[in-house]
């Protein structure tokens, strides 16, 4: 073997402790985040030094095991309903940060020996960020933000949302921290938290104290989410590890009755009664739709597309299934759930004791912590949490709860730098706990909970056998290439969608405030009042494979000609879609082609015959078509289903 230069292996020092500590804080892998992008070029970077270091002969071998091979092999399966999708630019950039979650996790499974301490304190100083952020949004930033939507604050003006339902979010949605929702932090937390457990029994002297406070701030972060299916999840995670750890003993069993008398509690009691009722309707939906495409699916994203056409009176509308295997059932048909079943099962799946010899001493690497957390404040990352704090509104203020947030992860890593590597049902409990709240919940389908999990799998795995002969020297590097350049597509495709995004918030934000109109004519050099439509266009022109911002581009264009040919090319473009198909119909009745409006209106009812929304837009357009009778008949509809769905649809 080549000698190795010194410098390498610093550098892995390095990249370890940011692609575990950057991914819980990349807003749970939103697509064309800068930091998003800056951590998914990172993990395909590392990757691709680790495959260029064996292809010049400075690593001996290539580490692969059958969990890595399952994993790609899900990745491929799900490509076909990647480009199957009805929304086929945000699958590709959900599917390409699934891509470098995979990436850093083959990365790690390289480098891990001799620097499993090192990981673990990395893990460790996440924990501390993600608690902190947590806490502070419960005791400051919520109350800041549920003030500032009262008082009208353009920061709320661009959401796609009412103003209710965010207030609603704000006051009884839960800390959510660094995701999208309060429930994929209770999976993040549900992951790690028999990890901190561990450190806090385990750990001696000051390092003890540090762990033991790190866990009553993950569990009052958990408690703060309000999420009962991440109690649920930890709970089962723990009781398979327990049935693990003590084979061939009697009280393995023991799970098992008290799992029984918590079914039998909750269900007397009512409690979580409703929360089961909707996803049983969700369910519903999804089996009927797989039952529809058993083999090929319906694409990624295929339930959002079509549950509106399957939902009985009662169902709540829903993006997702609210079960992952349901969910890749519905995409990518029943071989793709059968894979994911597979994939669940071998990330719980008992690791070996892992035995840490002669590793080198943990020193200054934890510390890296603090400038990455300035960098990616600069970048906007915590822009969410940081700007809602006491002065973190501007630059200097941001900075500041950066380089104290930063200090504080370095401190807590740098502290448990020594510290005892976990027995195997640490692993098993955690990442148990994943898998079961897979099956109530949509959390694979954030980076941040996926990549986590992935890493941590790798870190308190035993170590993957050493495979050269299979993979060669080149081979490595060959795959590292492609996943770089898919990775670097997704990006780029991500940030044209961001940009997109970015144009319609600021025309949503224009049509509501006249000097904002003003300010954006500007810069577009163009009259105030035809700013938001000039925004709107340039969304257009960045939309490409996402009808979601076409469709709402549309709404700030004109009534004429052209635009009427882009809406009709939009409906055939989005066939699943009512929202589109009433739009359509609109843009027709405005020039005054009653026949085919009435059709495309009676389509979107198809589409979603148990929306109160759908029918009564419907029923507008029909009676200014001239067929009043429908037109009431629809409104009795709608009333009569209004109690029945969400109350943030009722009309």
């Amino acid at each position: 073997m080549a000698e190795r230069p010194p410098i390498l292996d610093r550098l892995h020092d390095v990249l370890v402790v940011l692609l575990i500590v950057l991914r819980p804080l990349c807003w749970d892998g939103a697509p064309g985040q800068a930091a998003e992008v800056l951590w998914q070029l990172l993990a395909a970077g590392a990757l691709g030094l680790v495959a260029i270091e064996r292809a010049a002969g400075l690593l001996p071998v290539w580490r692969w095991s059958w969990r890595a091979s399952l994993l790609v092999a899900l990745l491929l399966a799900l490509l076909p309903a990647v480009f199957a999708a009805p929304e086929p630019a945000p699958a590709w950039c959900r599917w390409t940060g699934w891509v470098a979650c995979a990436a850093a996790a083959g990365y790690l499974l390289q480098v891990i020996d001799g620097r499993r301490r090192l990981a673990l304190s990395a893990c460790a100083g996440a924990i501390a960020i993600i608690g902190v952020l947590a806490l502070m949004q419960r005791w400051v930033g919520l109350p800041a933000m549920a003030a500032a939507q009262s008082a009208g604050a353009q920061a709320f003006a661009a959401l796609p949302v009412e103003g209710g339902q965010v207030a609603e979010r704000i006051a009884r949605g839960g800390v959510f921290a660094t995701f999208t929702l309060a429930n994929q932090l209770g999976a993040w937390l549900a992951l790690v938290l028999p990890l901190v457990g561990w450190l806090a029994w385990r750990s001696t002297g000051a390092a003890r104290w540090v762990a033991a406070t790190l866990l009553a701030a993950g569990l009052l972060a958990l408690a703060s989410t309000d999420a009962k299916g991440a109690w649920l999840a930890c709970a089962g995670g723990l009781a398979i590890a327990w049935w693990l750890a003590w084979a061939g003993r009697w009280w393995r069993w023991l799970p098992l009755p008290l799992a029984a008398l918590a079914v039998v509690g909750l269900w007397s009691s009512g409690a979580g009664a409703a929360s089961a009722a909707v996803r049983l309707g969700y369910w519903r939906s999804a089996t009927a739709l797989v039952a529809e495409a058993p083999w090929s699916g319906h694409g990624f994203g295929g339930f959002a597309a079509h549950q509106p056409r399957l939902m009985q009176p009662g169902d709540e509308p829903t993006r997702f299934v609210h079960n992952e295997v349901l969910e890749a059932a519905v995409a990518g048909g029943i071989p793709l759930a059968i894979l994911l079943i597979g994939a669940l099962c071998a990330l719980a799946w008992p690791r070996r004791s892992v035995v840490i010899a002669d590793e080198p001493a943990v020193t200054w690497q934890p510390w890296i912590i603090v400038p990455a957390l300035l960098y990616i404040a600069l970048l906007g990352a915590m822009d969410g949490n940081l700007g809602w704090w006491p002065g973190g509104d501007g630059l200097g203020g941001m900075l500041g709860w950066a380089l104290l947030l930063g200090m504080v992860g370095g401190g807590v890593a740098w502290s448990l730098r020594h510290a005892p590597l976990p027995p195997p049902w640490v692993a098993t409990a955690g990442l148990a706990a994943v898998a079961c709240k897979a099956l109530i919940d949509f959390d694979l389908h954030a980076a941040g909970v996926v990549g986590s999990a992935l890493l941590l799998a790798v870190i308190l795995a035993e170590p993957a056998p050493a495979t050269s002969a299979a993979f060669g020297r080149f081979l490595p590097a060959i795959a590292a290439a492609a996943a770089g350049a898919v990775v670097l597509v997704g990006s780029l495709t991500g940030q044209r969608l961001a940009e997109a995004s970015d144009w319609l918030a600021q025309a949503q934000i224009a049509r509501a405030d006249p000097q904002v109109a003003a300010e954006l004519g500007r810069r577009l050099n163009c009259p105030a009042p035809a700013a938001p439509a000039v925004a709107a266009m340039r969304a257009w022109n960045r939309s490409e494979g996402a009808p979601g911002n076409l469709f709402a581009a549309l709404e700030f264009l004109p009534a004429n000609r052209e635009v009427l040919e882009m809406a009709e090319g939009l409906a055939r473009a989005a066939p699943h879609s009512s929202a589109v198909a009433l739009h359509h119909a609109r843009r027709l009745l405005q020039a005054r082609e009653l026949r085919a409006a009435a059709a495309e209106a009676e389509r979107a009812i198809r589409l979603a015959p148990a929306s109160p929304r759908v029918l009564l837009g419907a029923a507008e357009i029909l009676a200014q078509g001239g067929s009043a009778g429908r037109a009431e008949e629809l409104r009795r509809e709608a009333a009569r289903l209004a109690p029945l769905v969400h109350p943030t649809l009722r009309p």
